[in-house]
Formats: C-alpha cells, structure tokens, sequence
C-alpha cells in the first residue's frame, strides 16, 4: 500500500467512525470504502450519492458514469472537455461563481483532472464543490464532493479521502448499461 493510501486510511480514521464499508457497484463499476456512518444510494443506474447519517458533515458525494463515443473523444480529451465545460458553468454563473483550483492528475493509473470551484444559486447561499473527471474505456467518470462553504472548510481533506478511496473497475463484470446513459456526450 502507497504512502499516500495510508494517509487516506488515517484520514478517514480520524473522523468520528467506528469502521469502513465497502460499496461496490458493478454497473456504474466502481468500488468506494465510506465511514459506517454515510449511507449509499443509487439515484439513477447511472448515478451514485454518499450521505453522512451522524450529522458532522452535510456534504452529498457522488459518483456519475457517462458514456463516451470513443470515436469523439480519447481519454484525456473527454476529460478535458467535462473540466473546460464545468470551468465555464461555475465563471458564467450570474450571481457567483469561481474555479481556485484545476489541476491535471493520475487516478489509479488513469488521467483525471481535478477541480476545486464555489458558486451560488442565490445571494445567501454559496457552494463549494470539488470534482473529479476520469475514463476508461468508453466510460467516463465524474466523482464530486458538494457542500456549502463552511463544511467543505471544515471537512475538505475527508472528503478528498473518501473520493481517494473511491476504485473506478477496470472491467465491467456485469450488463454494460452505456444505452441508458447515452447523453450529451456520445
């Protein structure tokens, strides 16, 4: 185990859960270790949240599998594409909305782009939001930790550890389902 999955283990130990459980979803295919204390849900077949029960953190993690047309687009392409229009949604947002951070990266050896943003809906309430984009295959992923500003302050590194510890499968061991979530980006 690397050096930097050991301190995602202590980071996520330092919060208050008794355990880890493991969540697989082989139709989106991903693996995700989460505290016992946040419930999973499948939103739609294409769609994965993580909700805290225990009330110390308020932030929504997700996990959302999209079908890539490889003849459109390569792996780090789609990637850059998902950022560039991420990027242009936070800084065109009416009322707020700024990118701190969007950085190139490796996730378990595939090419990802990070992004830290805030952005309002109203004038009171302000997000922070920090997202992953990633692909393999014709699969693409978007992983992101959505929360109001103070909790995402308070909680950044755990729930940069929770994504840390989430697997995108390298394979598929069941029906691909990339008909249903054909979209935009097919």
């Amino acid at each position: 185990m690397s050096i930097t999955r050991c301190l995602h283990f202590i980071a996520i130990a330092i919060l208050p859960c008794a355990a880890l459980q493991l969540i697989e979803d082989p139709v989106i295919g991903f693996t995700a270790q989460i505290p016992d204390t946040w419930t999973s849900k499948t939103v739609k077949e294409n769609h994965h949240t993580f909700r805290d029960t225990s009330g110390v953190c308020h932030a929504i993690i997700g996990i959302i599998r999209h079908s890539i047309n490889r003849s459109k687009y390569d792996a780090q392409g789609w990637c850059r594409d998902m950022s560039f229009s991420y990027h242009l949604m936070v800084e065109s947002n009416p009322v707020y909305g700024i990118v701190h951070m969007k950085k190139e990266t490796v996730i378990d050896s595939l090419f990802a782009i990070k992004i830290n943003a805030s952005y309002s809906d109203t004038a009171l309430n302000i997000w922070s939001e920090h997202v992953r984009f990633t692909s393999i295959d014709s699969r693409g992923y978007e992983l992101y930790a959505l929360a109001d500003t103070a909790d995402m302050q308070a909680h950044f590194d755990f729930y940069t550890a929770i994504l840390d510890n989430v697997h995108i499968m390298k394979a598929l061991n069941a029906k691909d389902t990339s008909a249903i979530m054909q979209g935009m980006y097919t």
